[in-house]
């Protein structure tokens, strides 16, 4: 990468990172990201348009398609396809591929990190969508149909806005909820969820 204003090539770019602002309905004018890695939300003509802002937790479920690729992409060419520039496939692929997942194993070098931790962090992927979904699906028909109103439960309207909000509050929040689903699948291998100090979010 190189400095635009200094034309030098930077090694660390950290210190040419942009102040966020509060403003939630901000999404910013830069629309990048590796394909095969990014979140199924952002793999969408509305994002690389500009009308759907990138949040904390689309890194962090891109780093759970980096660590499928990096575990699967040699023995399963569904994954391997989702090299591709062209983001409408690569999601159509995803979406197949969590359908699906239940019938994807790697080469055995691979195979015991799959089934400890990539196999459940894609589980808990796919959950997290599905319930989200789920929810507003619901409030959907709800407003369409207020005389036969599904209830919504208070968990699933609290995940949801946590799912679909900027702010750092709900990022840690679904940085917790996965190290808790991780922690019942890897608390014999001595997984330890981060404790709530190393969380902080300053207000």
């Amino acid at each position: 990468m190189a400095d635009v204003a200094t034309k030098r090539g930077v090694l660390i770019d950290f210190d040419l990172a942009r102040i966020q602002r509060d403003d939630p309905s901000a999404t910013g004018r830069e629309r990048t990201g590796t394909v095969p890695f990014m979140a199924v939300d952002l793999l969408t003509e509305e994002y690389f348009a500009g009308q759907i802002a990138h949040l904390y937790r689309h890194d962090l479920e891109s780093c759970i398609w980096v660590l499928t690729y990096a575990l699967l992409s040699d023995a399963v060419p569904d994954v391997k396809a989702w090299h591709t520039k062209h983001f409408e496939g690569c999601r159509t692929k995803k979406i197949v591929f969590l359908a699906d997942l239940n019938e994807y194993s790697a080469l055995s070098a691979k195979n015991s990190l799959w089934e400890t931790i990539g196999s459940d962090a894609l589980y808990w992927l796919k959950d997290s969508l599905q319930r989200v979904d789920i929810t507003q699906s619901q409030r959907v028909r709800n407003a369409r149909h207020p005389r036969t109103r599904h209830n919504i439960s208070s968990e699933e309207e609290r995940f949801s806005e946590q799912w679909m909000s900027s702010t750092l509050e709900a990022a840690s929040a679904i940085i917790q909820d996965f190290e808790e689903f991780l922690d019942l699948e890897l608390a014999d291998l001595g997984f330890a969820p981060l404790t709530q100090d190393k969380l902080f979010v300053p207000s």
